[in-house]
């Protein structure tokens, strides 16, 4: 219903995990808790709404 996403438990379980991903893409309304800091690899946040991501590259998908 927006606003209740909380993006930081997949940022920590890519850390906890030692993992070292190519790019992280996130499919999202935009609307919810972003991590504190940007990661080492690099986001694509898609939505359907327009937001302005803290860090990372937003592309927006066009809901039909």
């Amino acid at each position: 219903g927006g606003g209740g996403t909380d993006f930081r438990p997949v940022f920590e379980w890519v850390e906890e995990n030692a993992l070292d991903p190519t790019c992280l893409i996130y499919l999202t309304d935009g609307m919810g808790e972003f991590p504190e800091g940007a990661p080492e690899y690099p986001v694509l946040w898609v939505g359907t709404l327009d937001f302005d991501p803290p860090f990372g590259e937003y592309a927006h998908l066009e809901a039909s």
